[in-house]
């Protein structure tokens, strides 16, 4: 971020679509070892985003099959692949799909600031404290 400001400037940054790339794209090492920095970029990039999608559909799948209390979590992986595909397919451009998810971000912001606030609350009228060292280790309360 702070080589991206440098080199094109606060103006020039907030105009560019992807500034990071736009970077790797005018950059350039000696002796043109790598003509096109912005490739080596783009694969760790597309590595990054894929590892990361992947663990949190499975994280997904696997919170859905505990949440059901189902035994094989096999039912979910083909059953939630419609879903995320649907999803992906619904901004038309680029500029719809940063709306989206500057609203998604804002409603995640809302349920990890409400639903602490609201168990806080509902912990204090009815004076509920947490345990503090009981008598039985914690891999014996299952």
């Amino acid at each position: 971020m702070t080589a991206t400001i440098g080199v094109f400037g606060a103006e020039e940054t907030k105009l560019l679509l992807w500034p990071t790339l736009e970077l790797a794209k005018t950059t350039s090492l000696p002796a043109n070892i790598l003509e096109r920095l912005d490739a080596a970029f783009l694969a760790v990039w597309v590595t990054a985003v894929f590892t990361t999608l992947i663990s949190s559909y499975y994280l997904t799948i696997r919170a859905m099959s505990n949440l059901l209390r189902l035994r094989d979590h096999k039912l979910f992986s083909y059953s939630l692949l419609p879903f995320v595909f649907i999803m992906a397919m619904l901004p038309e451009s680029i500029l719809q799909m940063y709306e989206i998810i500057q609203y998604v971000s804002r409603i995640g912001l809302f349920i990890t600031i409400a639903y602490p606030g609201t168990l806080l609350i509902i912990a204090v009228i009815r004076k509920k404290r947490g345990d503090r060292g009981g008598e039985t280790p914690m891999d014996e309360h299952r």
